[in-house]
């Protein structure tokens, strides 16, 4: 049983799946991962972990697979001292924190990203980093399809803002 945010985040869940997936199209692991988020989602407070494993494993089974595959010779390792920006159809490129504003929706730690690699969630930053990096790499796939349970968390003034 999911009660306030977790009811949310529920239907959150559910609006991923039915925006993003194709009709009678099997994905028995993302749906292995929908139901522990679910499990996770009973327990108060939110699980945030719960809800960014779910996003991650999405855009792993809709191909948009977002951090490197480990690799022997180090190549695609990223370095934590080092920024990134993603790029859609490139990934990720090391970037310098001096760039113009607008492409600072897109950079991100190297100890972020590694965190997020391994599903090491204990820090607040990586965290904050995981929602972001998902939902701009999520919403060229929503494309003008909106997602109404994100409404849901916002407070009463931020619908407002939201709208406008």
């Amino acid at each position: 049983r999911l009660r306030g945010d977790a009811l949310f985040a529920g239907f959150y869940l559910n609006e991923l799946l039915m925006a993003l997936l194709q009709k009678w199209d099997a994905h028995p692991r993302l749906f292995k991962v929908y139901d522990e988020a679910l499990c996770a989602l009973q327990e108060l407070p939110l699980n945030q972990r719960a809800l960014r494993v779910f996003e991650k494993i999405l855009l792993e089974e809709l191909g948009y697979g977002l951090m490197p595959r480990d690799s022997a010779d180090g190549d695609n390792d990223f370095l934590p001292d080092k920024y990134y920006r993603f790029v859609p159809d490139q990934g990720f490129v090391i970037s310098e924190l001096g760039e113009d504003a607008k492409a600072k929706s897109s950079l991100f730690s190297g100890k972020s990203l590694l965190a997020i690699a391994s599903e090491n969630w204990g820090d607040e930053d990586c965290m904050r980093d995981a929602k972001r990096l998902t939902r701009f790499v999520l919403s060229p796939l929503l494309g003008q399809r909106q997602i109404h349970s994100r409404k849901l968390f916002m407070q009463p003034g931020e619908a407002k803002i939201e709208e406008e």
